[in-house]
């Protein structure tokens, strides 16, 4: 990726990712794909969204990450962009592509063998007056305490934290670890209460949709920011467990709307993105939500560990998922901003409908009519 990689020797970082140019041997130079810059304020890359690393100490059944992925990571990680590499890509997003936020994920961005290349790429993003969402499944290893003071307790830090449901058994079965529930209200309960903004993400599906309400009531007394709720997708993971995830639309909406009534009056914001099955012209005047409404393939990229570049996070469960590869950062005569900008790039995300549709979700379907069920 780099323009010129001659240094060899043992990666001296502590990432653990085993790339020979990592850390201090490795001299930090703007990517050879990066060169270019955004024109277009319409086509900004507002958010770029970084799997660090595809390795995870849990096992949803919801995982968008295929599970060879998670598994075999290890083989990934000989491809895998050096931490400096990583924080090139950041510094160089926030100088010539209009970037503004960088969200962290993988995988698990939080474990002990992770969490340095997490590390740099946070301290880099905020030192470049980013702001930063660092998403995790709240069951890591490394202390809360520990990112904080990485951050130097910046306001421009953000987690995000999965929890999907109120019942610690379910919980745990769901993502593949008897520890799960647990150290996910934990860790909500200490960001909160360090004075950290602390979103969570619930994931509905048909185990589960019965204690989203409660789960809702449960992360607001925990002092969370925002519940943030958003249907399953057949994808990676999900695809394969299809028969104990899939919910359909309408029971979808039900809930949207009753949990759109919950919401009035209450501190913790609810958060719909895309499919939201509720128009906001049937939002109450109190109601404390937001509907959010899809940037990706527009305003937002996804990088995998790899150097590829997708639209959407979700892509990489895709059986399929080559035919949206922009490109890699790595890739002799890749030119990022100009394939950005292209007339005819992603026209399938950037020409989709606003409401009530995800275009990663449909193409998970195997629809590509983008047509809005009410």
């Amino acid at each position: 990726m780099t323009t010129e990689s001659t240094l060899t020797g043992t990666c001296g970082s502590g990432c653990g990712c085993g790339v020979s140019a990592c850390g201090p041997l490795a001299a930090i130079r703007k990517p050879a794909a990066m060169q270019g810059a955004i024109t277009r304020p319409d086509l900004a890359i507002r958010e770029v969204r970084i799997a660090v690393s595809y390795q995870c100490n849990l096992r949803c059944m919801h995982c968008y990450v295929p599970e060879e992925h998670r598994e075999q990571y290890a083989k990934y990680y000989p491809d895998a962009l050096s931490t400096d590499e990583l924080v090139s890509v950041v510094t160089t997003m926030a100088g010539n592509f209009g970037t503004k936020r960088i969200s962290i994920t993988g995988g698990e961005a939080l474990m002990t063998p992770v969490w340095p290349r997490t590390e740099r790429v946070m301290q880099a993003a905020l030192e470049s007056g980013l702001k930063v969402r660092l998403i995790t499944g709240g069951a890591a290893q490394t202390p809360i305490s520990t990112v904080l003071a990485a951050a130097r307790r910046s306001d421009d830090l953000t987690f995000q934290v999965s929890l999907d449901g109120t019942d610690d058994a379910m919980v745990s079965k769901f993502r593949g670890r008897p520890y799960a529930y647990q150290r996910a209200v934990e860790t909500i309960g200490t960001i909160a209460a360090s004075g950290s903004p602390v979103f969570v993400r619930y994931t509905i599906t048909e185990e589960n949709y019965d204690q989203t309400v409660g789960c809702y009531d449960m992360v607001s007394e925990l002092g969370a920011a925002a519940f943030v709720v958003k249907p399953v997708f057949s994808l990676g993971e999900a695809a394969r467990n299809a028969n104990t995830v899939h919910i359909d639309e309408s029971t979808v909406r039900d809930l949207q709307l009753r949990l759109v009534e919950h919401s009035r009056g209450r501190r913790t914001k609810l958060k719909l993105p895309q499919p939201c099955y509720v128009g906001a012209d049937e939002l109450p005047h109190d109601a404390n939500v937001e509907i959010m409404y899809c940037g990706c393939g527009r305003n937002v990229a996804y990088l995998a560990p790899n150097g590829d570049v997708y639209p959407c996070t979700y892509i990489v469960g895709m059986q399929d998922m080559s035919e949206h590869r922009l490109g890699n950062l790595r890739d002799p005569g890749f030119d990022l901003a100009a394939a950005w900008q292209a007339e005819d790039t992603y026209s399938t995300f950037r020409n989709a409908p606003k409401e009530c549709h995800c275009t990663a979700n449909e193409l998970a379907k195997g629809d590509e009519q983008l047509v809005c069920r009410p």
